[in-house]
């Protein structure tokens, strides 16, 4: 189930969005009373354990908020963990948990990922956190992320998925690692959520998880996320001057407040100027075609989601 492969790489963040809060909830559970009862996670509100069932537990001596979280040993023998099913088909699917790794004489690497199908070749895109720290990303070539994992410490896991242009997004504690990022194969739907442990017998560190949840962000938090992506982009962290900068966000606060109040048609059409606008910066060379297609393509996908017309 594993798709895992070590390359050691650097990655440079293109524009990144801060995490959105959740916007038309698919799913979520904060592992509570009187749905949840401590003991073996399996069975309980439709989900399923891969694995040793017997090493993944509710439990409620170590929790983010309430009195309950999944707790999954790392000594479980072999690859082992829950997953849920929670179908949306997008475009914007933002899938988020948090999460509390310790540390140990023998770590292990844990999983978070969203699936088509639970299959080895059912993945979407995602990530696994090393025992060093780092996340393996489930991209092409599996490159690796500078450290970001800290032990012993609760960190909030996010990752967005765009299916407009098959690609995904990595944020921990609301600070980018990875963004745009082609899926690992290409699916057209969200279907499955899975996070465990690459266990071993001799392992002797637990992975915690709670507050997880599946969402479509609204229209005005995809904006929002777009806003930060352009301001990311501007000078001198970025190429974009000041005036270019405010061309671009103006598009998208006049396009907020139409949509806002009811006008499709005006709001649809600003967010295609917006696309437009990034489209001739990246003739002009101003933005690489990379950049641009950061903001482009998340455009069409809040234009998808509307839905716009044209």
């Amino acid at each position: 189930m594993r798709p895992s492969v070590t390359v050691i790489v650097n990655l440079l963040a293109l524009g990144l969005f801060s995490s959105p809060a959740v916007g038309d909830v698919i799913y979520h559970t904060g592992f509570e009373s009187p749905i949840y009862s401590t003991g073996a996670l399996a069975g309980q509100d439709g989900w399923t354990v891969f694995g040793s069932s017997t090493a993944v537990n509710v439990q409620g001596a170590v929790v983010r908020t309430g009195s309950g979280a999944v707790g999954i040993n790392g000594n479980a023998p072999g690859q082992t963990g829950p997953h849920h099913a929670a179908s949306t088909i997008g475009p914007l699917v933002l899938m988020e948990v948090d999460a509390f790794l310790t540390s140990s004489s023998s770590m292990s690497a844990f999983q978070f990922s969203g699936m088509n199908t639970f299959t080895s070749v059912g993945f979407i895109g995602g990530f696994n956190a090393l025992s060093n720290g780092r996340l393996e990303l489930q991209t092409a070539g599996f490159p690796q992320s500078a450290p970001v994992i800290v032990r012993d410490t609760w960190q909030h896991w996010t990752i967005l998925f765009n299916f407009s242009n098959q690609s995904f997004s990595v944020h921990i504690d609301g600070s980018p690692v990875a963004d745009n990022l082609p899926f690992l194969s290409s699916f057209s739907s969200f279907e499955i959520g899975f996070f465990d442990v690459f266990g071993s017998v001799t392992h002797n560190d637990v992975g915690y998880f709670d507050n997880y949840s599946i969402s479509n962000p609204t229209t005005a938090q995809s904006i929002q996320v777009l806003k930060d992506q352009v301001e990311n982009l501007a000078f001198p962290a970025g190429p974009l001057n000041l005036g270019q900068v405010n061309s671009l966000t103006t598009k998208l606060a006049n396009a907020l407040t139409i949509l806002t109040s009811g006008r499709h048609t005006p709001g649809c059409n600003l967010l295609r100027a917006f696309i437009n606008e990034a489209d001739d910066l990246v003739a002009q060379g101003t933005l690489t075609a990379g950049q641009g297609n950061v903001l482009i393509s998340l455009a069409q996908a809040i234009r998808s989601a509307i839905p716009c017309s044209l």
